[in-house]
């Protein structure tokens, strides 16, 4: 699947597009040593790091989660057997990982996170709104982003 998001910098208002090459992931610890995962990209023009996402031990259980139960899904629709408790249990995990990664990023904004080499960073967060994920051909998921 490939995905596209459409950006503008906040800190020059660059507007330029991504694709899944652009986005990095890197663990970052907090304080007290507690790891957290930052999802973010760069300004092509101004070299701002833009953070979007950020994920913790909890979170990403439940991504783990996540995949084993759409590889699950895939494998039903494929043998033409309802998934319907399946996908219920998808939006339901979907749901609170939307809601546990507010939280991080609620509890970590504007907060001092330790990168690999020790050296302090501040977490800007950059708000996303993706649209609603809706059944594409083949029961796969269609995407299409704009931030």
């Amino acid at each position: 699947m490939d995905v596209k998001m459409h950006c503008t910098c906040l800190q020059c208002g660059n507007q330029f597009t991504l694709d899944g090459t652009d986005v990095r992931k890197t663990e970052y610890k907090d304080s007290s040593g507690k790891s957290i995962w930052c999802t973010y990209f760069w300004c092509e023009k101004c070299k701002t790091k833009h953070f979007v996402q950020l994920d913790d031990q909890t979170t990403n259980g439940m991504l783990v989660e996540l995949i084993k139960l759409l590889a699950r899904i895939t494998k039903l629709q494929r043998q033409n057997k309802s998934v319907k408790k399946y996908r219920k249990r998808y939006n339901d995990i979907t749901k609170k990982l939307e809601a546990a990664r507010k939280k991080l990023a609620e509890t970590y904004a504007d907060k001092t996170l330790f990168n690999a080499y020790g050296i302090e960073e501040v977490i800007r967060m950059y708000n996303v709104e993706f649209p609603e994920v809706s059944d594409g051909q083949e029961g796969r998921p269609s995407i299409q982003c704009n931030m």
